[in-house]
């Protein structure tokens, strides 16, 4: 169950009824042992705005930007892996059961093949998202 944020007026319950279907969606995605009852609030910027928008649409753009990683499971697992530790290498690689130079390494190959820094804010904010949406929901 979702709950949208209040409304003075009724003109604003259109808004509120599409926050309370992302706050809904979120809690499903949770599965059995997450709240049974999401707000608005729960939901992070980068949540509200993948739920709100044109599904089909968001998992093109995420298939997109990480298709460079698509033939490659190792990768992909490894940056997910890298951004699920909070871009801590060494935990990182401990979770993958590998030595953190071998996740450097790894790291190294990821940005070749996107073109990009995994230094970059935007870029990690870009892929968290985008790795949230193949994996499942907005948020890995």
């Amino acid at each position: 169950m979702g709950v949208g944020r209040p409304v003075a007026a009724v003109a604003a319950a259109r808004a509120s009824v599409r926050d309370a279907r992302a706050a809904a969606d979120l809690a499903r995605r949770a599965g059995p042992g997450g709240a049974p009852v999401r707000w608005f609030e729960d939901l992070d910027l980068v949540a509200w705005a993948l739920t709100t928008a044109d599904p089909a649409g968001v998992q093109a753009k995420a298939a997109a930007l990480l298709a460079p990683l698509a033939d490659d499971g190792v990768l992909l697992e490894s940056l997910s892996a890298y951004l699920a530790h909070n871009l801590n290498a060494v935990r990182a690689a401990r979770a993958l059961s590998i030595h953190p130079n071998s996740l450097r390494y790894r790291l190294a190959r990821i940005e070749e093949r996107l073109g990009c820094s995994l230094q970059d804010p935007g870029t990690i904010g870009l892929l968290h998202a985008a790795v949230g949406v193949l994996r499942g929901g907005p948020a890995a």
